[in-house]
């Protein structure tokens, strides 16, 4: 038997989807289609509407595109590199733990005691969504904040101009 692997945007699609639907299939998934993407932009809104500025605020923009970074996550790699079999410095012994979209980008990425890492490895990437491993995460370049396919995101398809 093979391993079943389904998109996110498909599992989005398939959670939502009505049998007795009045739209059309095409009209019903491009619906559905676009409240997958309205997750992103409703955190952008709730950023701009409380005068959030990721240069001047405080408080981590991350936090409000946290649900929308983990409907792309595809995949979660625990990494041993150099700095994991080091004896000393400050990230010594600790495990990279790096989410990644479908393309292998990073989306966030952090690392953990050797402990925490092993005790997360076997848990699905929806149960760590409170969990430091991705609440404190890093975020990847190409999801930062003006990156390609970071925040903020326009309403028509990522167009932010005006």
């Amino acid at each position: 038997m093979s391993d079943l692997h389904a998109w996110q945007a498909d599992l989005f699609l398939l959670e939502k989807w009505q049998d007795d639907s009045s739209l059309s299939t095409d009209s019903q998934r491009e619906h559905i289609f676009s409240e997958f993407v309205a997750l992103g932009i409703r955190g952008r809104k709730v950023a701009e509407e409380s005068g959030y500025d990721p240069a001047e605020d405080e408080n981590p923009w991350t936090s409000f595109y946290s649900d929308y970074h983990m409907q792309l996550v595809m995949n979660r790699i625990h990494i041993v590199d150099k700095t994991t079999l080091a004896s000393k410095g400050r990230d010594a012994g600790k495990v990279p733990v790096v989410f990644v979209d479908e393309c292998g980008r990073p989306i966030r990425y952090s690392r953990l005691e050797l402990e925490e890492a092993a005790d997360i490895v076997n848990l699905e990437n929806f149960m760590l969504i409170e969990h430091g491993s991705w609440a404190n995460a890093q975020v990847g370049e190409s999801y930062e904040w003006g990156a390609p396919l970071g925040p903020p995101y326009g309403e028509n398809g990522g167009d932010t101009s005006e």
